[in-house]
């Protein structure tokens, strides 16, 4: 069987964030409806829980620096809860 490709315009997951260009203002994690992010300055780290986003897109619609990326594939089902954390090194 063929996967097909996305319908124009899905928002698949949220695959990560460019954290080099981050500044850790955390608006996206104000926003986020359903407290999926967090943000933090001191420690310079923005982490994801995929099992709390509801791939609204609202936390790459409001980010300045634009460094938050949706991709329009849908991920895998999991097998173990786990968050994705991006530290700026």
């Amino acid at each position: 069987m063929k996967k097909g490709e996305p319908f124009k315009n899905v928002r698949g997951h949220l695959s990560g964030v460019n954290i080099d260009q981050c500044i850790f203002c955390g608006i996206c994690a104000r926003k986020c409806p359903s407290d999926a992010l967090v943000v933090n300055k001191a420690e310079k780290s923005w982490e994801v829980d995929q099992f709390k986003c509801v791939v609204c897109g609202l936390c790459q619609d409001v980010c300045p620096k634009k460094c938050i990326n949706m991709d329009d594939n849908h991920k895998t089902a999991a097998y173990k809860k786990e968050k994705s954390k991006f530290v700026q090194a």
